[in-house]
């Protein structure tokens, strides 16, 4: 896994851990700031996860030759 990868996926269970803290404090006072932020961390993971597709980062590691 390269460095993109890493951050992605660190990213993701960032957003995973949002997600599980909302649903535990679902009956909360601040539970609507906390679905809020869930909401927008799965956006920001889907944004770079698009990114990265389309090619805009260039932070992975080299291809390997075939011998």
């Amino acid at each position: 896994m390269d460095r993109v990868g890493k951050v992605e996926s660190g990213i993701a269970v960032g957003s995973l851990v949002l997600g599980v803290v909302a649903l535990v404090f679902a009956e909360a006072a601040a539970a609507e700031i906390l679905l809020a932020m869930f909401m927008a961390s799965i956006l920001v993971v889907w944004l770079l996860e698009i990114v990265d597709h389309a090619g805009l980062v260039h932070g992975h590691e080299a291809p390997m030759a075939h011998a």
